[in-house]
């Protein structure tokens, strides 16, 4: 998964780890994140909202378990706190006047 301002991309990875699928997008504003905890110390999160069936995550770590619920139940509050910086203006080169 990668989260971008306005959606979750799904990619998925082969056996061999060398070739990305894209697998497709979701609008952040169109799901939500919620916790599974039917099994203790499974690292599982669901996403729901306009889709035919729940997406089940596994997560590998707490802490990505942990940093996706985050990002995902709070996009709109974390998302637009990003500072937005202008890009660097660069000077322009003057010529020498003889």
């Amino acid at each position: 998964m990668i989260l971008f301002p306005e959606d979750l991309l799904f990619l998925s990875v082969d056996k061999d780890r060398t070739i990305i699928t894209y697998k497709g997008k979701l609008p952040l504003s169109a799901i939500q994140a919620k916790e599974k905890s039917a099994v203790l110390g499974r690292l599982q999160f669901e996403i729901t909202g306009s889709l035919t069936e729940p997406i089940l995550i596994t997560c590998s770590t707490a802490a990505d378990y942990e940093k996706c619920l985050f990002y995902l139940q709070k996009p709109e509050k974390i998302l637009d706190t990003l500072p937005l910086h202008p890009p660097p203006i660069i000077p322009q080169k003057s010529q020498k006047r003889q």
